[in-house]
């Protein structure tokens, strides 16, 4: 199984928001942790899912997921979960890109197709996720579900 890690990086937040305050880096941090120690206990389970729901092999062998205060979307590659103390969205969130990260290498022709490709696999992640832990992320699916045709259209 791949292996991941929560970091939290001043030098890469930096680079994504300039304008962030190290006195505001290390508060985000601090209000992280709940939310870091959440994903620690389901990140496996995450994993598991995305490797049920479908076939291919991880890029990867260890994939470290970096949580920012500050940036515009997160990213699959460096994983970067931009983190606004949302976590059920958060989690819908980090579904989405560590499935981005387990279909790298597959050629699409472009990021709506792309997208439209992961949707459905993304939604049975998340709402298998949901069965197993209890965590009501259902709405928030919807909601990520419709802010990325949003993006696409």
């Amino acid at each position: 199984m791949i292996k991941s890690q929560i970091r939290y990086s001043w030098i890469y937040s930096r680079m994504l928001a300039p304008e962030l305050k190290i006195e505001d880096f290390r508060e985000f941090v601090e209000k992280s942790k709940p939310f870091e120690e959440k994903i620690k206990k389901i990140l496996s389970k995450i994993k598991k899912i995305i490797e049920k729901n479908h076939d291919g092999k991880w890029k990867y062998d260890f994939i470290p997921i970096y949580l920012t205060p500050i940036n515009k979307i997160s990213i699959s590659d460096p994983l970067t979960l931009v983190y606004k103390f949302h976590d059920r969205y958060s989690i819908v969130t980090l579904c989405h890109e560590l499935l981005h990260n387990h279909l790298s290498g597959k050629k699409f022709e472009n990021p709506k197709i792309l997208h439209e490709f992961m949707e459905p696999i993304n939604n049975k992640i998340v709402l298998e996720l949901e069965k197993e832990t209890g965590l009501k992320l259902s709405d928030k699916l919807e909601k990520f579900n419709i802010k990325i045709k949003e993006m696409y259209k």
